[in-house]
């Protein structure tokens, strides 16, 4: 598996060397610069809203960001109390806000934005205490929340899982060691990096979700204990800026290297230290993906409203090189595969932690069969002699 690590790596490490991922300047969120907002994207359109705003006051407000025209437009605002400290992800074209901080205290609510009709609707609350600060991932159509805070200032190690379909709540294995706050995640990964425990001490603990065996399996950690941050998979497994302790903020990124497994520095570095900042990603049908980060406390505890961004093709592959077509994407079941140049080809597929989860020779009929595999993001990867090439592809439940 080492072997098809390296080329996985390598071929992104091609990627990033024909365009190095540095932060663009895009245009401002438009609403009061805030910290601890929650953000999600439905298609080509990322959404931010709530968090603590300047003056010390909370906010349920919301905005669209049209990730291809790079514009700005006011969306309906939460028809509920304002409050900080959400947590929020999407499933198709809903998007999801859990708990949080209002003037009463830790929420335990859920609301559903449908992207289509533009509107808001409460769900089932969770069936435990109210908490915020939580961290949150999507596996499938599954949306799952972990750990936080609960009034008194006790920190959590529970994980749940909600069922948009039933509309439950259904309780799940607890990520080991302490009670955690302010960890970063990886979407449709389900890993949880860092956090704070209840006394604000910095974790470097890093961990995997596995939903087939309701089971949690440990992650190389950290660099550095950090909390606050943004976690993203971009070119690798990310983690953006985030605190090592109240006053000492960070502005660059860590991502695992696939070669050393550990955390390096990687190339990004945002112009100035943040914490409380949100992060999306946005898959839009032009064929391209879209990171975005902002807003967040800076160094000098000013709250923030700037917007920075970074975009790929879904299609990687190196100038030069064979290139691989795939079809559709994203897929289900049945992946077409065309290669520029003749065979034969070893290929393999590797998902987003750089693990090699099939592995065979160029298809006869030039389909590789991808039923199997979890949704999320993966690489084909086609070896042949010295020649080799990768594709992206997005798999769908």
């Amino acid at each position: 598996m080492t072997r098809w690590i390296g080329i996985a790596m390598l071929s992104l490490n091609i990627a990033i060397a024909h365009g190095q991922w540095t932060w663009e300047q895009l245009p401002d969120f438009p609403g009061t610069a805030r910290d601890d907002a929650a953000a999600f994207s439905i298609g080509c359109h990322t959404y931010v809203g709530t968090g603590m705003q300047v003056g010390w006051s909370l906010t349920n407000d919301w905005w669209r960001f049209d990730n291809w025209a790079l514009q700005w437009q006011p969306a309906p605002a939460l028809p509920a109390t304002p409050r900080q400290y959400c947590t929020a992800q999407s499933i198709g074209s809903t998007g999801y806000l859990f708990g949080g901080l209002d003037g009463t205290g830790p929420l335990n609510e859920l609301w559903s934005f449908d992207g289509l009709a533009a509107q808001w609707t409460q769900r089932a609350s969770l069936p435990g205490a109210g908490r915020y600060a939580c961290s949150s991932f999507t596996i499938a159509d599954t949306l799952y929340v972990c750990c936080g805070i609960v009034a008194g200032g006790a920190a959590l190690n529970e994980l749940w899982a909600y069922d948009p379909l039933s509309d439950q709540w259904f309780q799940r294995a607890s990520i080991p060691g302490v009670g955690r706050h302010r960890a970063s995640s990886i979407n449709e990964e389900g890993l949880i990096l860092g956090g704070a425990d209840a006394a604000y001490a910095p974790l470097v603990e890093a961990w995997d979700f596995e939903p087939a065996t309701n089971s949690w399996s440990p992650f190389p950690p950290l660099a550095e204990g950090r909390f606050g941050g943004a976690g993203a998979f971009w070119y690798g497994v990310n983690l953006i800026a985030g605190a090592v302790d109240n006053a000492t903020f960070r502005a660059d990124t860590y991502r695992y290297d696939l070669f050393t497994q550990s955390w390096q520095p990687a190339e990004a570095m945002l112009p100035s230290t943040r914490r409380g900042g949100v992060v999306t990603q946005a898959s839009c049908a032009t064929g391209w993906s879209h990171l975005r980060y902002g807003l967040g406390l800076d160094g000098t505890m000013a709250r923030r409203n700037d917007w920075f961004g970074d975009d790929i093709a879904f299609t990687v592959a190196e100038h030069g090189q064979p290139r691989i077509a795939l079809a559709p994407n994203p897929v289900s079941n049945r992946l077409r595969i065309s290669i520029s140049q003749p065979g034969p080809w070893a290929l393999s597929i590797v998902d987003a932690r750089g693990s090699m989860v099939q592995e065979q020779s160029s298809p006869v009929d030039g389909v590789l069969d991808v039923s199997a595999l979890r949704p999320g993001p993966y690489l084909v990867v086609a070896v042949k002699d010295d020649a080799r090439s990768c594709a992206r592809f997005i798999k769908l439940p």
